[in-house]
């Protein structure tokens, strides 16, 4: 007979007052900037439509490809951005209808849009990416102002939005950054002359912390809206107040005791020293954890921290619990959150949060409060 009752294994609590929160902090420090929020790939793994609804008074939401975009707008009404851009004409229709924009990043791409027979009788606002140097999508800069002068003359554009991006946005003092940056002024020199152009587009949330100076006029916080600094393993400088939007919580389902010299988990990484309590907490790399973290990576139970003991496996982590005093079966442990900031992580095992945040939201049981 079990003598706990029966919780989930993984469980990520998505907290919308904080989410609201930073982005509420992100407009009081670029009062005069429009707010693209990013939530493409599932909102970083916070919930799709929730956060969409929470910050449906951006400007714009940011969204990875037209499935997400189609799922969004049957839910609110705020202008999307395709930030995968398009993959057919049929995609463009029904864009343009829906008060949808497609970033258009291929030349190829951008004739088949003009010369297609779904093009719209009504001018319709155009979104343009350039390369700028990251060399990844865009439209070559080399070839930039021959087609924004195209879309310029097109009597169907009503207006043109740029977008480029960097590649170094998370270092300064940064060579090739700087080399962007050029890149990027000379752009908006050219620009000028065109008189549809009616927005830039830049900056991420790396751009916002380091260079804030050249933000453009529409900003695209990803990263900071969750309360997590873009700028990896330093959070001390951050200019804005932000908080935790995830909290990654498991439970302990048994607990060891091992004798100095026995080992703990794959590969016997661990080996105690001393007489030692190990929980064994019901949640592994298959529920979105890193499996790559270190012995001494750091959790928290009963509001103190245990560390972990031995290699994550799929389904379960065993973490040293012999400090800690009345631990018991069914106890929370909580990987990341209020508590234990996920740049903690981070720093600890020269890891991503990115990938944290996207895993364990994609692979856990998700509550909203």
């Amino acid at each position: 007979m079990l003598k706990t009752k029966q919780t989930t294994r993984a469980e990520t609590t998505i907290n919308l007052a904080n989410l609201q929160h930073n982005f509420n902090e992100i407009k009081k420090n670029f009062p005069t900037k429009k707010i693209l929020a990013v939530i493409k790939n599932n909102a970083y793994g916070h919930g799709l439509i929730q956060c969409g609804k929470t910050l449906n008074s951006a400007d714009f939401l940011g969204v990875a490809d037209m499935k997400e975009a189609h799922t969004l707008r049957q839910h609110i009404q705020t202008p999307l951005v395709v930030m995968g851009g398009l993959w057919s004409d049929y995609e463009f229709f029904t864009a343009t209808n829906e008060n949808i924009f497609p970033i258009i990043y291929e030349t190829t791409q951008l004739n088949d849009l003009l010369n297609s027979t779904y093009f719209p009788t009504t001018p319709i606002d155009i979104w343009i990416k350039i390369d700028t140097g990251m060399n990844r999508l865009g439209i070559p800069m080399s070839a930039a102002m021959h087609h924004l002068q195209q879309l310029n003359n097109h009597p169907l554009i009503k207006t043109i939005t740029v977008v480029t991006h960097f590649a170094n946005a998370d270092k300064k003092h940064c060579t090739f950054m700087e080399q962007q940056i050029k890149s990027l002024i000379n752009l908006k020199t050219q620009c000028k002359q065109l008189n549809k152009i009616s927005y830039l587009s830049t900056a991420n949330s790396s751009t916002l912390i380091n260079y804030p100076e050249i933000a453009g006029d529409i900003i695209r916080p990803g990263l900071l809206l969750y309360g997590v600094s873009p700028i990896q393993f330093d959070t001390s400088t951050l200019p804005l107040h932000i908080k935790p939007v995830m909290t990654f919580n498991s439970h302990i389902i048994t607990i060891k005791h091992i004798k100095p010299g026995e080992s703990v988990g794959y590969g016997s990484r661990w080996v105690a020293s001393k007489p030692t309590t190990i929980g064994i907490i019901a949640l592994g790399y298959g529920d979105g954890y890193d499996r790559y973290a270190q012995d001494g990576t750091p959790v928290i139970v009963n509001d103190q921290k245990a560390f972990i003991a031995g290699r994550v496996s799929m389904n379960f982590t065993s973490i040293d619990i012999t400090h800690l005093p009345n631990i018991k079966i069914g106890d929370t442990v909580t990987l990341w959150g209020d508590q234990l900031p996920i740049e903690n992580l981070e720093q600890f095992n020269k890891s991503s949060a990115y990938d944290m945040l996207i895993s364990a939201g994609s692979k856990s049981v998700s509550t909203f409060s």
